[in-house]
């Protein structure tokens, strides 16, 4: 662990975040998901993908966010 976990309330919308999860590292904020979007690589395809927050419980919660990075530039998230 790197440190205390973001708590799914005081997660922004459209941030960047560190994260330890199932398939990536960076994920981007959803609020109506309660989950992060990131890049997913498998058997050299790459897609976006939604791991959910921790605090949605088993067996989705899969994402815990201890970082805060920027803003994504990208507005209609």
């Amino acid at each position: 662990m790197f440190g205390p976990y973001i708590p799914v309330s005081v997660c922004q919308h459209g941030y960047l975040y560190r994260i330890i999860a199932h398939n990536f590292q960076f994920g981007v904020y959803i609020a109506l998901e309660e989950g992060f979007v990131g890049v997913r690589e498998k058997f050299g395809n790459t897609d976006l993908q939604i791991e959910y927050h921790y605090e949605s419980g088993a067996p989705f919660g899969t994402a815990l966010p201890f970082s805060r990075l920027e803003r994504c530039p990208v507005y209609d998230l």
